[in-house]
């Protein structure tokens, strides 16, 4: 049997999922937050498309979201929009939404998730450029106590090698990194 829930609007079944998170004490406030956020987004954009309780969402409805939410701007403040958000951002959005439709099912608010039929949206690897052994042995020399005459610039460097690369850092004890001196 399909409760009352069903004909509560997102907005109004997403705080019930909330408070019911927040009363299960099992997660942290920052996640709560953030599923919070998330929903209130997916709340504004049902309002604005004068989407059905949520008991008669289909996947059509959330299928319209993913795809304006896709296709939205990232927001910077002053400097105002700037590029597209990530694909990680929606798949993001997606677990969130289905993780909610998913509670609504357990307790016994709709009867199925309209999130089943959407495959998980693709996100693409990113890869990091490294940076090239050249350049990390050009920035190591910079710290090389070996180039440096003076015992004060001698010291400076060792303590800036062992700051920056600690593995590369001499023997912990006297100023040149030697025990006896």
């Amino acid at each position: 049997m399909i409760s009352d829930l069903c004909l509560f609007t997102v907005r109004e079944a997403s705080n019930g999922f909330i408070i019911s998170l927040r009363a299960s004490n099992r997660y942290k406030e920052k996640y709560l937050e953030a599923l919070e956020r998330s929903l209130a987004f997916l709340a504004a954009y049902a309002e604005e498309h004068e989407w059905p309780e949520v008991g008669s969402l289909t996947t059509s409805h959330i299928e319209g979201y993913l795809v304006d939410l896709a296709q939205r701007k990232k927001w910077f403040g002053d400097r105002g929009a700037f590029g597209v958000v990530s694909q990680s951002y929606v798949e993001t959005q997606y677990r969130r939404i289905k993780r909610f439709f998913n509670w609504m099912i357990q307790r016994g608010h709709v009867d199925k998730n309209p999130l089943d039929l959407i495959p998980h949206p693709k996100v693409d690897e990113r890869v990091i450029p490294t940076i090239p052994d050249q350049e990390i042995d050009a920035l190591l020399q910079l710290v090389n106590p070996k180039l440096f005459k003076t015992p004060g610039r001698h010291f400076r460097a060792i303590r800036d090698r062992a700051v920056r690369c600690p593995c590369l850092a001499p023997s912990v004890g006297h100023p040149t990194g030697t025990k006896n001196g």
